[in-house]
């Protein structure tokens, strides 16, 4: 698969979060439809992941269904060794059916306590990725696109390299249809840029000025003193140290982007499945402990990084633990880590909630720009349904458009005609690559397409294509210099997704649609 047709939600910000380490729906989907998705969206969060399938189907179905995009664990305690029993197996086929994508099947394999005895054998390594790509080929076969084993490892030399053991193999062919890599890169109170920081390049000291500002010796490990502390960092600089040296702490999916190339001379997907700050938290002696203040402005600084500046082959970056006890869980070792609690109420008067959650809802509304051609793929694939159908009610389509979804509501679904007040507008100059659409709720026979749009702002050079998964694309219609209304007629073709790409630049040209007519 090429990096394009690996799925994204709507509007991707590149934010995700862990929902939480219980059953996924223990306080009921009244609430979580109530409150817990309206949180997730005004905090701009587009990937959610589920660390547990059982009984999670709703909520995937509900994220889709809100433009916000699942990543399922298929659980099983503890999962190493082995490989997905039939309880995982019927878990996947009923996520896959309500539109999942993707899932992963074990995690942290190099740690201890994911093996049954609490020991891993030494030949760990090969065990796990014999049962991995059996696992992968399951999944991949039922719909599902697979995530290697994210890692634990935090020390240099420790990482297991998923490449190099899947070429031994002979098996580099799983990433190549749809496989994906998992990865955990918590930064602990390490900042965003580490190791390139000037700590730890240069052993850059702190003031005494700086060190009473963050809070003396308590904001560090063993209540250092100033002395003690830029002694140690003198001592524990390491100059031109690169993320490949070792563990990159919020970086770690350099390391893996790096490898793919290496391996398959092209990107393959990275997508962190845990990550973000924890207050409280000083795994590195050299840094102060993580605050209520300071987990906020890292937090803010790492989404707005997704935003702005993460590379396209890094699809997410999980920043956060949403909720323990507040979403029902009762293991209660997480209640320190997450956003929505008390842990923290008496120490810092958090009163439930950390500022983390509000310095996300204050960054901008702004999507990730990001080249790809299609994001229909990230909506639900249909159950079996009668194709005799015609073309269901406009009331139940769903549209979207690369630039400025939260207008497409403004499109009228029928004829022209009918139109009045503010189109919806691609918001700049036509570029290509573009995109607009609809998602008929189930497939159907397609045979006309009519997209009316104001004068001046029709698509200059575009193609009409129809999909009934949302995955493979059939091309019915394409046309350019087109300054008038799109108006295609083709042989039927069953599809649910109907898009419009445009496949030229015009400088100085928006583009906007009225309405849009499909039968």
């Amino acid at each position: 698969m090429r990096l394009d047709d690996y799925p994204r939600p709507p509007g991707d910000t590149g934010i995700g979060v862990l929902w939480s380490p219980g059953k996924a729906v223990a306080v009921g989907m009244g609430i979580i439809r109530e409150k817990w998705v309206p949180e997730l969206k005004a905090m701009r969060v587009k990937w959610v992941i589920i660390p547990d399938h059982e009984g999670a189907e709703e909520l995937s179905a509900h994220l889709l269904d809100n433009d916000i995009m699942p990543v399922v664990r298929l659980r099983r305690r503890p999962p190493n060794p082995g490989s997905l029993n039939v309880g995982q197996l019927e878990g996947l086929a009923r996520h896959v059916q309500e539109g999942v994508r993707y899932f992963e099947c074990n995690g942290e394999p190099d740690s201890r306590r994911e093996w049954a005895g609490g020991e891993a054998p030494p030949d760990a390594p090969d065990i796990v990725i014999e049962n991995w790509i059996k696992d992968a080929e399951l999944i991949l076969s039922a719909g599902g696109l697979p995530g290697t084993p994210a890692l634990a490892a935090r020390e240099p030399g420790d990482r297991w390299n998923w490449f190099r053991l899947l070429a031994e193999r002979k098996r580099l062919d799983l990433l190549e249809a749809g496989a994906w890599i998992a990865i955990h890169n918590p930064w602990g109170n390490t900042p965003l840029d580490y190791p390139a920081d000037a700590v730890n390049q240069r052993g850059q000291p702190l003031s005494a000025e700086e060190y009473e500002a963050a809070g003396g010796p308590a904001a560090f490990q063993n209540a250092l003193s100033l002395n003690d502390l830029n002694t140690l960092r003198i001592r524990a600089a390491n100059p031109g140290q690169t993320v490949i040296a070792g563990y990159a702490g919020f970086r770690e999916f350099e390391y893996w982007d790096a490898l793919a190339n290496q391996a398959l001379g092209r990107a393959v997907p990275v997508l962190s499945t845990g990550g973000g700050l924890v207050v409280g938290d000083a795994p590195d002696a050299r840094y102060p402990r993580i605050t209520p203040r300071g987990q906020a402005e890292g937090t803010a600084a790492a989404a707005a990084f997704m935003t702005s500046d993460a590379p396209e082959t890094y699809f997410c970056a999980c920043v956060g633990l949403l909720a323990n006890s507040e979403l029902g869980s009762a293991e209660t070792e997480w209640e320190h880590a997450v956003w929505y609690g008390h842990y923290w109420d008496e120490q810092y008067g958090t009163r439930g909630v950390l500022p983390v959650v509000d310095a996300l809802k204050q960054l901008p509304a702004r999507p990730r720009m990001v080249r790809q051609a299609h994001h229909a793929a990230s909506h639900r694939e249909p159950n079996t349904l009668s194709l005799s159908k015609g073309v269901p009610p406009a009331s139940g389509w769903r549209i979207t458009a690369s630039h400025n979804p939260q207008d497409t509501s403004r499109v009228v679904r029928g004829a022209a005609s009918a139109a009045g007040g503010e189109p919806w507008c691609c918001g700049a100059a036509q570029r290509s690559s573009m995109w607009f659409s609809v998602d008929l709720g189930q497939p159907v026979p397609v045979r006309h397409v009519k997209v009316s749009s104001p004068p001046d702002t029709a698509p200059r050079s575009f193609i009409l294509q129809l999909s009934k998964e949302g995955k493979h694309w059939q091309p019915v219609y394409a046309q350019d210099n087109n300054w008038l209304l799109v108006d295609a007629t083709f042989e039927p073709v069953v599809a649910r997704y109907v898009a419009i790409t445009l496949t030229a630049d015009s400088r100085h040209i928006p583009w906007c649609i009225s309405a849009i007519e499909i039968e």
